[in-house]
């Protein structure tokens, strides 16, 4: 789930095309923008969210038909994205989070302008505005990455992903040492006297999940997410 999200623009909320959705429909938007990732992709199944909601299917199908929700497909599977992602969350390149679609939306979608961060489908928008030409979707160097968060940051990056560019799909990763104090605000649940905080998706949660290395508490080590998602320590 995303940790960073701003309230529905105004410029959204107030338009012609969203006042025009059913009430149903723009309760589920605004669950949806709870949902989504740090690209706009949404984590829970449609079915799941509309649930949660208490509204019926047609509410997600309404979103879809009004350009709302734009549908990517990848191996059978269904992704969807908000596409007023942007439009509702500033940028913040201090805490992005490249999620786990990140180059299947850089394959399929565009911006429509520089100053209209809406996604579109490339298709459909030839002169729209690549996403990796304002968002940094790359994945940082080992040499960027050593030594991010001060003096030894760099030497415990060991225990975790072996190199930035071998971490899961590529995801960012920035260790440092977390205290006890840390360790429990991140939900990271046994924790020992020292441990190491990477910003890297959940493998099962898919989210923007800060995963804690569990250290120096006499156990086996291991990768705990804020979900309690478990993992052995090389599984990552």
């Amino acid at each position: 789930m995303a940790k960073s999200k701003t309230l529905i623009a105004y410029s959204v909320y107030r338009s012609d095309a969203f006042l025009g959705l059913s009430t149903d429909a723009r309760a589920l938007y605004t669950h949806l923008c709870f949902e989504c990732d740090g690209m706009g992709c949404i984590e829970s199944s449609p079915a799941s969210a509309c649930r949660i909601v208490g509204v019926a299917r047609d509410a997600y199908e309404e979103l879809v038909s009004a350009g709302f929700v734009l549908e990517l497909e990848q191996s059978g599977e269904t992704v969807p994205v908000l596409a007023h992602h942007w439009v509702n969350n500033k940028r913040d390149s201090k805490n992005f989070c490249r999620g786990r679609w990140a180059n299947l939306l850089a394959e399929k979608l565009v911006f429509q302008s520089s100053d209209n961060k809406r996604y579109a489908p490339r298709a459909a928008a030839p002169d729209g505005v690549p996403l990796d030409s304002i968002l940094p979707l790359a994945a940082p160097s080992p040499d960027e990455n050593k030594g991010a968060k001060g003096d030894g940051a760099g030497a415990r990056s060991a225990h975790g992903p072996r190199r930035a560019d071998e971490a899961r799909d590529g995801d960012a990763f920035t260790p440092r040492t977390l205290s006890p104090d840390e360790a429990e605000g991140f939900g990271a649940y046994p924790y020992g006297k020292s441990g190491t905080i990477i910003a890297q998706g959940c493998p099962s949660c898919s989210g923007h999940i800060s995963l804690t290395r569990i250290g120096e508490d006499g156990t086996e080590p291991y990768w705990l997410c804020a979900q309690g998602h478990r993992f052995p320590f090389d599984a990552l």
